[in-house]
């Protein structure tokens, strides 16, 4: 009894897995030639007011930080090609949006103070990218994607205890690595959710969004 019924679950399963196949084959979006992609992306730093704090104290200076922002709004929005099967490249300006602290604490020369807190101070940055995106389709509208980018970070930090101010500016190159999901909704628009991580100078930014993707441009 068993085995007839295998004999006749088999067939059905193979021949539903091979219109499934077919199915994610068509789902593979060939048509665009180009695309536009919008990311609205919440950033997350490793330096909060405690680590703050330590690294003041490394440093001789017996001062209070109070860390805003350490969670913050970023944004992506860039141009894509698609290059090859399975292969998309992209050239976009990222910003990772904008963290501020305040610092309280008797010193005796405020130029160094200052200085010094911006030495320390968390990171944020933004920049141009250039990024690679592989992707792989897993149903008929649902693609897993990772994509590695070339970051030009530029950084400006600014340190105020009125009416003096320090400012140090910084530029650098980091790697970008995010992997997330995207959902054709239609022929032309697609969303995502991604999980991005970025090294500006010595602090990890975790980054947590969803994309808008418009394509466009006929892929011959």
């Amino acid at each position: 009894m068993h085995v007839r019924r295998i004999q006749f679950i088999l067939p059905i399963l193979l021949a539903s897995s091979s219109v499934l196949a077919e199915d994610v084959q068509q789902g593979i979006h060939k048509h665009y030639k180009y695309y536009v992609n919008l990311q609205f992306d919440r950033a997350e730093g490793e330096v909060g007011a405690n680590e703050m704090n330590r690294r003041m104290g490394a440093l001789g200076y017996e001062a209070q930080a109070k860390v805003s922002d350490q969670s913050r709004h970023a944004y992506y929005i860039g141009l894509g090609y698609h290059w090859r099967e399975y292969i998309d490249l992209e050239l976009g300006y990222r910003d990772l949006g904008e963290v501020r602290t305040e610092l309280s604490g008797s010193v005796a020369e405020i130029d160094d103070y200052l200085a010094s807190a911006n030495a320390v101070h968390p990171r944020s940055a933004s920049g141009y990218e250039f990024a690679i995106r592989p992707y792989y389709p897993i149903t008929e509208r649902i693609n897993f994607f990772g994509r590695a980018g070339f970051f030009h970070a530029t950084s400006d930090y600014q340190a105020y205890a009125s009416p003096d101010k320090a400012q140090r500016d910084n530029n650098s190159y980091e790697w970008t690595f995010s992997a997330g999901l995207d959902y054709q909704l239609t022929e032309r628009i697609s969303i995502d959710l991604h999980l991005t991580q970025v090294n500006v100078e010595d602090e990890r930014i975790k980054i947590l969004g969803a994309g808008l993707v418009y394509q466009f441009g006929e892929n011959e």
